[in-house]
């Protein structure tokens, strides 16, 4: 293969920012889409190994400085269980202990009436803690913006 950098046009950092906000901007805009929401959090958790790639020119150090990076952000770490848990089907690791459920409220058609709006994705923590994944969301989107604004990948 020739092109063994990125995929397509997504060759930066800043490539992929793109692409972060462009799912971003569609989980916005419909905070009840699975499909936004899973491109949105595949897209935003693999942003830490885009970055790190970015920055180091050390390419065997790179697995372990990700593994760093993810447990020292609460944002990242429960990212890392919902891209895990939805590339993966399961997320079975050990540190994988944040989430208790993620839902919809999704039911089966015909078993409400017509016109009934679906709620957004909620995921509830094991400490008892809710939250709208669109909040994930934006604490994701802030957290790298400032990441990247700061190492003069983006600007704002």
């Amino acid at each position: 293969m020739k092109n063994k950098q990125g995929f397509v046009r997504l060759k930066t950092v800043g490539d992929y920012w793109k692409k972060m906000k462009h799912d971003y901007n569609r989980l916005l805009q419909n905070t009840h889409d699975s499909y936004a929401a899973f491109d949105f959090f595949i897209t935003a958790h693999h942003m830490t190994d885009w970055y790190i790639n970015h920055k180091s020119e050390n390419k065997t150090k790179i697995r372990d400085t990700v593994s760093q990076f993810n447990t020292k952000n609460d944002t990242l770490i429960i990212l890392d269980q919902i891209a895990s848990n939805a590339k993966h089907y399961s997320a079975t690791a050990p540190k994988h202990k944040s989430i208790e459920h993620i839902s919809d409220d999704y039911f089966e058609p015909g078993y409400i009436e017509d016109g009934y709006i679906i709620g957004p994705i909620v995921i509830e923590l094991t400490n008892g803690q809710k939250f709208e994944a669109i909040q994930l969301a934006e604490n994701v989107m802030t957290f790298w913006e400032e990441k990247l604004t700061l190492n003069n990948i983006i600007k704002t």
